[in-house]
């Protein structure tokens, strides 16, 4: 059985949910959307499951 991301892993960003982005002021959208397609390293599971 496959398990998601933990602390540390590196990932690579492929979307963002409307819902995270739709509140947002248009600049902290767009620094958010540079993000898609890059590798990031994961800080942390949040007690919902998101990563950050």
């Amino acid at each position: 059985m496959e398990s998601g991301p933990k602390a540390g892993d590196a990932v690579r960003l492929l979307g963002l949910p409307s819902w995270l982005l739709h509140d947002l002021p248009e600049d902290e959208q767009a620094e958010l959307l540079a993000c898609v397609g890059k590798v990031m390293q994961v800080q942390e599971i949040d007690s919902y499951g998101y990563s950050w």
